[in-house]
């Protein structure tokens, strides 16, 4: 997903909010059984966290601020669930924390003011190197002698990329916004230590740190079975 807006219907419960990784939920939204989050509206900007005010490219601030306006005008909005790539904030040094996080304050606390519920995806384990590797293809020597890398059969600690900073961030945030409801994909993706490339035979991976439609089915089928159940 690039850059996208727009909505399943015209009474949206759900409002989707960030970046591509944000925009890889939409097929597990749109497509999911339960009548409450399957009617959904979209803020997607590529590289674009969903953070009021920064602008880590042009025009982020701006899309970012017309989708806050929207999802705060729209009665029927329910949730806002944000989420965004671990990397604007992966290292000690980066340029973006202080501002991000007083970014995601100001969209949580419009969100928060106008009687919405505010959801935060942290960011999916993000590999080493793409799964491709692990895909069977006709005509592929891997494939005929049905020798695959060993992290196919489930990514180790080693197989991912280090994010310390990133989950530092996602705990600062946490701590200071108790209404927020903090969603961990980690939970149903990487079970005894060790991340699932596949489940039900289906790759969950689209490349080394995106979903495939059947990861977003198979995370937000979890999601909505939690915000469900709190």
């Amino acid at each position: 997903v690039d850059s996208y807006c727009g909505k399943s219907t015209d009474s949206p419960t759900v409002a989707v909010l960030g970046d591509s990784h944000a925009g890889q939920l939409l097929h597990g939204f749109a497509t999911n059984t339960n009548p409450k989050f399957n009617r959904v509206i979209a803020f997607v900007g590529a590289n674009c966290p969903p953070a009021l005010g920064v602008d880590t490219r042009p025009d982020c601030a701006r899309l970012v601020a017309v989708a806050m306006d929207e999802i705060t005008k729209t009665p029927s909005v329910e949730y806002l669930v944000v989420g965004a790539y671990y990397t604007y904030v992966s290292v000690a040094d980066s340029p973006w924390g202080e501002q991000l996080l007083a970014g995601y304050r100001r969209t949580f606390n419009t969100a928060i003011a106008a009687g919405k519920k505010v959801v935060f995806v942290i960011d999916n384990p993000a590999l080493v190197q793409s799964p491709e590797s692990c895909v069977p293809m006709p005509f592929k020597i891997r494939t005929v002698m049905k020798i695959y890398p060993e992290f196919c059969n489930g990514a180790a600690e080693a197989d991912l990329r280090p994010k310390a900073e990133y989950l530092k961030f996602v705990d600062h945030l946490r701590s200071e916004f108790p209404t927020v409801f903090f969603y961990d994909p980690r939970q149903i993706l990487c079970p005894e230590k060790k991340c699932m490339l596949f489940y039900d035979s289906k790759l969950l991976f689209g490349d080394a740190n995106h979903l495939s439609i059947y990861g977003s089915d198979y995370v937000v089928n979890d999601l909505v079975q939690r915000l469900s159940n709190p």
